[in-house]
């Protein structure tokens, strides 16, 4: 039997957390604010995680995850379908996979709490922006909320470089 990983999902989008991790023979965690907690849910075996990636990969992606031990994929999963930031990973020999919920709505700056000196910074006319911080820190929605407030407010154009591409 396959694993139900609809059900993890599911189980994580109604609990309010940002990722899911799943590891070989070890119980599967939900990251709700900055901590793990630990669920109920079937603890996956390495068939349960190498037939995931095998559904959700091209054939390709799960070659080069056999090369290369890591790989990201944005995939939509579920009814309605929602989008997934899916980051497979060898460690030890084993697979592993963390599963982050992209929002369908990017936040405002103001809604993820960024100080009013950001808007100040971004008015400059040059300069270089970085956006750095841990696993799970908000990175990504930092950038994708300063990128709808410049795209709102400005008539420039926008290029950017990501991969893979969470929000649309």
């Amino acid at each position: 039997m396959a694993y139900n990983l609809e059900r993890v999902l599911g189980n994580m989008v109604e609990r309010g957390a940002s990722s899911a991790h799943l590891k070989c023979r070890t119980p599967v965690y939900f990251r709700l604010l900055e901590r793990l907690e630990r669920t109920t849910h079937p603890v996956p075996d390495v068939a349960d995680l190498d037939g995931i990636a095998n559904d959700v990969l091209e054939s390709w992606e799960f070659e080069r995850l056999k090369v290369r031990f890591q790989i990201d994929k944005i995939h939509l999963w579920g009814n309605p379908a929602r989008r997934f930031r899916f980051s497979f990973f060898r460690q030890r020999g084993t697979p592993g996979l963390v599963v982050r919920a992209i929002p369908s709505k990017v936040p405002t700056m103001k809604e993820i709490g960024l100080p009013p000196i950001t808007t100040e910074m971004l008015a400059k006319r040059r300069g270089i922006l970085l956006v750095t911080g841990p696993a799970s820190s908000g990175k990504t929605t930092t950038v994708a909320a300063i990128l709808n407030s410049w795209n709102e407010e400005l008539e420039n154009h926008i290029v950017t470089l990501e991969n893979p591409i969470e929000y649309v």
